[in-house]
């Protein structure tokens, strides 16, 4: 036995308008979304590069660690201390967590401006009709 949600996504009314400060607002947050990832990839980089693999250059270590945070592991570069192997590891998994959290505000963002647009648009649509019919029916009066 199921009850119906009519609406069981939808977390704004449909008739609010979109304000511009809920687009600032929402890229707001893309953007810090993108601060994190990018924060994270340059601890990855200082790390790599200056602490455990000081053989390696910025762009190797760049390389490694976006290959690593994304979990693609082409396995042509590698850590080779036992502190950088263990690094890896942390770095790996913590990274999944935050490529995912970051992935999921971005993703909430566009699905609750599109269901903003959607609702603009139902109360655009039903507007029209409304003088469409009152057109209709005072043409016939």
């Amino acid at each position: 036995f199921k009850i119906p949600n009519p609406n069981p996504t939808r977390r704004i009314k449909p008739d609010d308008k979109m304000k511009y400060t809920d687009v600032k607002k929402s890229s707001r947050t893309v953007v810090i979304a993108l601060c994190i990832i990018v924060c994270y990839l340059l601890l990855g980089v200082v790390s790599f590069s200056f602490i455990f693999e000081p053989s390696w250059s910025v762009r190797e270590s760049l390389y490694f660690s976006v290959v690593t945070f994304t979990t693609v592991g082409y396995g042509d570069l590698y850590p080779t201390t036992k502190g950088g192997q263990v690094w890896s590891c942390f770095f790996a998994l913590i990274g999944i967590g935050i490529i995912g959290y970051a992935l999921s505000i971005i993703s909430q963002n566009i699905v609750q401006m599109s269901l903003k647009a959607k609702g603009r648009r139902r109360k655009l649509r039903t507007t029209s009709t409304r003088r469409a019919i009152a057109r209709r029916s005072s043409k016939r009066s």
